[in-house]
């Protein structure tokens, strides 16, 4: 059966799809996926895959996307559904897609305030703004990460803004720490996800 690229209805909001396996095929269905979703894979349908990959890249049959308003309308349409599948969400349609890490970048940040004032604003992947919550940063196998959308989401640092935030990086007796807000924020660091 020759691989289709649609573009499904939801059945209702965050109610989004399953998305294809590596070899082509879903391994499980979603019970969460929409009625209509869940009946074209119970039926052997192929989706093309549209990938979202670890350096925040969209592609499509390994190729990237190179219309800016699409990569734009994709980064603020993502969702997940409560049975854990990552989707494009843009209302009526969803669609199934892979995200190779995060479904978040933090493109860059700046600082805001001083002293105890000081804030972290992280400008994020998808054109969003939001205040870095310092207890949800992680380093994991030399790649940063952060909690957003309220700690709904994982979001991974691009390298500008990972260096920008590593220049207040301090170590002290083999523990990291980063000093934001007139104050030394302990980083959790791991090498494995």
């Amino acid at each position: 059966m020759r691989p289709v690229l649609l573009i499904l209805p939801m059945s209702a909001p965050g109610d989004p799809a399953q998305p294809p396996s590596p070899e082509g095929g879903v391994e499980t269905i979603d019970p969460t996926l929409p009625e209509v979703v869940r009946r074209l894979l119970a039926a052997g349908a192929t989706l093309e895959p549209i990938v979202l990959d670890a350096e925040g890249q969209w592609l499509h049959q390994g190729q990237p996307f190179t219309n800016e308003r699409v990569r734009q309308l994709f980064h603020r349409s993502i969702d997940r559904t409560p049975g854990g599948t990552w989707v494009l969400h843009i209302p009526p349609f969803t669609y199934p897609i892979q995200v190779e890490d995060t479904p978040y970048h933090v493109r860059s940040l700046h600082m805001v305030g001083q002293g105890p004032q000081e804030r972290v604003v992280l400008h994020l992947s998808d054109a969003s703004e939001e205040d870095l919550v310092p207890a949800t940063l992680r380093l994991v196998a030399g790649r940063l990460y952060c909690a957003v959308k309220g700690g709904r989401f994982q979001a991974r640092f691009n390298r500008p803004a990972y260096y920008a935030l590593l220049e207040r990086l301090e170590e002290h007796d083999g523990q990291y720490w980063l000093r934001l807000a007139g104050q030394l924020v302990p980083l959790a660091v791991s090498e494995a996800p």
